[in-house]
């Protein structure tokens, strides 16, 4: 966990041993604010990384800039306004490493939004588009459409934490945008009140199948269905060493190479 003692998410024990080659090149991306910034600035800290965030408000602005002036001076004044920024004192984060924008990555251009590639791409320096690890916690619902936005303009980060509005079993807006994820190669690593933390492994079953398919009612569940009878129908003994042609093989040649990465990222979590 990180944030500890304030506003804690969950997150890998291990993400610097993850990120340690980027380093300080590292995308950290925090959208919304959390109740404390402590879960942000600890993960800056640790990777040495900016940390861009993207205040939802006017409030969440002002929260920010407070904490910009504390990691400045390197310690908090009794004239602090809010209690999000307690703490922060005690991170040792660049101030020029906390990067506040006025504006977030969405579907298209609005008073506050911009479209979601030039937006990161603008970010990362105009090269390189990319977001390494992603946490949100927006309040409202907004995480939903933010989330299918990021996934439509391509984008994959590779740990992503965030605090849904509701749990996904329990509110169908949220079991859509949950399944969604793991439907594109995201794996629950590890839930915590609503809070979530999903690590990438590359599985996209959406592409195991054709979604032109009329001949069943669900083209997923076929290839599933059609795959799982192969599997029983092959010889005893020789489970191991076939070659599978059907759509499903190569999630599963992927799933065999990612299979131990996964579980030790599940078992290194504080």
């Amino acid at each position: 966990m990180i944030g500890q003692g304030y506003d804690p998410f969950p997150c890998l024990n291990n993400i610097w041993s993850i990120y340690s080659k980027k380093g300080p090149k590292t995308i950290l991306l925090s959208v919304g604010n959390s109740d404390s910034c402590m879960a942000d600035l600890e993960l800056a800290e640790l990777l040495g990384c900016p940390l861009h965030v993207v205040p939802l408000s006017s409030q969440q602005n002002y929260e920010w800039n407070e904490v910009l002036s504390i990691v400045k001076a390197r310690s908090r004044p009794p004239t602090a306004i809010y209690d999000f920024s307690k703490g922060a004192d005690t991170k040792w984060v660049l101030a020029r490493n906390l990067v506040i924008h006025e504006s977030m990555p969405s579907w298209s251009e609005g008073p506050n939004t911009e479209p979601f590639f030039p937006w990161v791409e603008a970010m990362c320096g105009g090269s390189d588009a990319r977001i390494d690890i992603l946490k949100i916690d927006m309040k409202n619902g907004l995480e939903r459409p933010f989330l299918y936005a990021l996934l439509d303009a391509g984008f994959r980060p590779g740990c992503i934490m965030v605090a849904y509005t509701e749990a996904p079993d329990t509110s169908n807006s949220c079991t859509l945008v949950a399944g969604h994820l793991q439907m594109c190669g995201y794996s629950l690593v590890n839930i915590t009140g609503k809070k979530c933390l999903y690590y990438y492994t590359d599985e996209n079953l959406y592409v195991t199948c054709s979604w032109e398919d009329t001949s069943c009612r669900n083209p997923i569940v076929k290839e599933i269905v059609t795959f799982t009878k192969k599997s029983l129908a092959l010889p005893e003994g020789n489970s191991n060493n076939v070659t599978r042609s059907d759509p499903l093989s190569k999630t599963e040649a992927t799933r065999e190479n990612n299979s131990q990465e996964a579980t030790d990222q599940s078992h290194s979590l504080q």
